[in-house]
């Protein structure tokens, strides 16, 4: 049976709560727009030679330190992978297009 939160009771709202603590001062801008540093996982799967649903499974699964997949309902998840990470972590070469 898949495990749906990590955190029994854990809210929406506790989230929020925590996210106030965060001191937004030292949060850094990147280097690079967003948009040029997060591939989709079919690109991730093709780099690494497996196939996407490995790629979105492992990221459901927070067993990738190079990215991370957030729960939007309850089947659907938007990806996050930082394509930089995974090259350095994983040392292959992500060709320009």
């Amino acid at each position: 049976m898949r495990q749906k939160n990590s955190r029994p009771g854990y809210s929406l709202a506790d989230f929020l709560d925590e996210t106030r603590l965060i001191d937004m001062s030292r949060v850094t801008q990147p280097s690079e727009p967003i948009n040029t540093i997060n591939i989709k996982p079919a690109e991730a799967a093709k780099l690494l030679g497996v196939s996407p649903q490995f790629i979105r499974i492992g990221l459901q699964r927070g067993k990738f330190p190079w990215g991370y997949a957030v729960q939007q309902s309850k089947t659907r998840y938007t990806y996050f992978i930082n394509r930089t990470k995974l090259c350095e972590v994983e040392g292959v070469q992500l060709n320009a297009d």
